[in-house]
C-alpha cells in the first residue's frame, strides 16, 4: 500500500513549503505585510493538502 509519505511528489512541496516559509521570514517586506504572508503561506500549504487529497482518492477506492 502506498502511503502519501512514499509519494516523491508531495515530498518536494513538502520541501518547497519549508523553503517559502523561510524565504517570508527572512523577507523584510513580508514580515511587514502580513496579509501577504499570510496568502503566500497558505497557498504554498495548499499544494501539499491538494496532493494528499488526490492520492487518497486513488487508494481509498473499494469495487
Amino acid at each position: 500500500m502506498t502511503t502519501i509519505e512514499n509519494l516523491a511528489v508531495w515530498n518536494k512541496a513538502i520541501l518547497f513549503a519549508k523553503n517559502v516559509y523561510k524565504f517570508c521570514e527572512s523577507n523584510m517586506h513580508l514580515k511587514n505585510n502580513f496579509s501577504l504572508k499570510d496568502q503566500i503561506q497558505r497557498a504554498v500549504v495548499s499544494i501539499a493538502s491538494n496532493i494528499a487529497e488526490g492520492a487518497d482518492r486513488w487508494t481509498q477506492r473499494i469495487y
